[in-house]
């Protein structure tokens, strides 16, 4: 199937749900992956999240990631308040897997049966918080968790993603940033993100919270 107009990360996601739950040929416990085309996984660590999910088929998992610096980023997130907006990113933990809120689809891996539970992400995203609404869309409507595991590692080259705030070089660049479909501080989807999971005065509440956040994270890196 060849789409006739450009679906970004969420379009192109959800075109591939389509066709996988359309052909009626998978199996409920059949495993089904998110990959990013900007990810390398060896073989080792995809055995580890495939024998973590024969454990238990209702979680979705996700391996830690490294990125090219060989430096570990965040693999997902943990919600500790929604407003103020804080939230801790679980890295070089102790435990065997770490629950989080919102996972990443670097490579999150789950079993047919959730994918079928859970659904399509929300097509008005395009291109951020799309990983973020099969996450935590799983957990709320489904009490399907995530898990980072702690012994499966992921290869990202970010060299070439779009807008990021660690290489934003300037206030203009910082104010663009809130309007570029290119970037994951985009106002506007981060608002219909939320507002699928809450009203539209909490939404906007967290937004705000959320865009302060990235002043404030700028200003601290501009200081160091």
């Amino acid at each position: 199937m060849t789409p006739k107009e450009e679906l970004w990360w969420v379009g192109s996601i959800n075109l591939g749900i389509k066709t996988l739950l359309g052909e009626n040929t998978l199996k409920d416990d059949d495993i089904v992956v998110f990959a990013n085309n900007d990810v390398q996984i060896d073989k080792s660590s995809f055995e580890i999240l495939y024998n973590e999910l024969n454990k238990d088929k209702n979680q979705i998992v996700h391996p830690r990631t490294l990125d090219q610096d060989n430096e570990e980023v965040s693999s997902g997130t943990k919600i500790l308040s929604f407003f103020p907006y804080i939230t801790k990113h679980p890295q070089n933990f102790k435990e065997e897997k770490k629950e989080i809120d919102m996972g990443t689809a670097r490579f999150l891996m789950m079993s047919t049966n959730t994918l079928k539970k859970v659904g399509f992400i929300n097509n008005n995203l395009v291109q951020y918080l799309g990983d973020n609404d099969f996450t935590y869309s799983a957990k709320k409507y489904h009490n399907i968790k995530t898990y980072i595991i702690r012994d499966s590692i992921c290869k990202l080259d970010d060299t070439e993603t779009g807008v990021k705030n660690t290489n934003i070089k300037n206030l203009t660049e910082l104010s663009k940033s809130f309007f570029s479909i290119k970037s994951p501080n985009n106002i506007k989807y981060r608002y219909m993100f939320f507002k699928k999971f809450f009203n539209p005065l909490i939404s906007i509440f967290i937004v705000s919270s959320m865009t302060l956040n990235v002043f404030g994270r700028y200003f601290i890196r501009k200081l160091k």
